[in-house]
């Protein structure tokens, strides 16, 4: 009986961590190729994304970095230590270096 309130009690909490990881694993969106893509376009997806799958807001901005690349990736890379995980700073800063108002991408956010 001991055993099987166990293996009642682990599979919840593997539950609650696949669920996790499976909805990060979920976001799989292209990476951001400031070449082709418009950033603007590219985060309203993301963010979709991100609520469809339900991201936590605390994930998000590890989950963009790992799509980002190039000149995005420096822009997350070279936040400070206690900025790399606040989403809306990481956006402000790539909006910033590829000069784009936040504009239709404030409004995904407030729905």
């Amino acid at each position: 009986m001991g055993a099987g309130g166990d293996a009642e009690t682990n599979p919840n909490n593997n539950d609650n961590n696949l669920s996790r990881s499976a909805q990060m694993k979920a976001l799989k969106l292209p990476p951001f190729n400031e070449d082709k893509d418009d950033l603007d376009a590219y985060l309203i997806r993301f963010e979709r994304a991100c609520t469809a799958f339900e991201v936590r807001q605390e994930h998000r901005s590890t989950q963009l970095a790992r799509l980002l690349q190039g000149k995005a990736l420096d822009v997350y890379q070279r936040l400070a230590d206690d900025e790399v995980d606040d989403y809306d700073v990481l956006k402000a800063q790539l909006l910033k270096r590829f000069r784009l108002s936040e504009g239709m991408s404030e409004t995904v956010q407030d729905k």
